[in-house]
């Protein structure tokens, strides 16, 4: 009789309670949450700029840290982006650029679009 309370307690154990002992100590997730990422491809908008060379210098640094432009619209100092990230993007790009330009231009995340508005 003993044998059998102690097999139907540690079957207890096994299936119910040890389980969610195994819940409740594993860790919080740590994932980064979808807002501070940005996808393989996004929308980038460029606001305030002054003039043409300012959006073509702008658009090198971009294709220096490996990233593909597609110029989706353009007209009243603001342009417009189609931003994808290739095998040669660097994994700091998004930091790069702020610190690139951050004096004159700061950068903000919205979902999947990335605003680059003149200071």
């Amino acid at each position: 009789m003993l044998k059998k309370r102690i097999c139907l307690l540690f079957c207890l154990f096994s299936l119910v309670l040890f389980p969610a002992c195994l819940q409740k100590s594993a860790p919080p997730d740590e994932s980064i949450s979808h807002s501070t990422l940005l996808p393989g491809t996004f929308t980038l908008v460029l606001e305030g700029y002054e003039n043409g060379e300012a959006r073509r210098v702008f658009q090198e640094a971009m294709q220096k840290e490996g990233l593909e432009l597609e110029l989706l619209q353009s007209g009243g100092n603001r342009a417009e982006y189609r931003i994808s990230q290739t095998d040669q993007t660097h994994p700091d790009w998004l930091e790069s650029l702020k610190k690139s330009f951050e004096a004159q231009y700061s950068l903000q995340q919205e979902g999947e679009r990335l605003l680059v508005i003149r200071r």
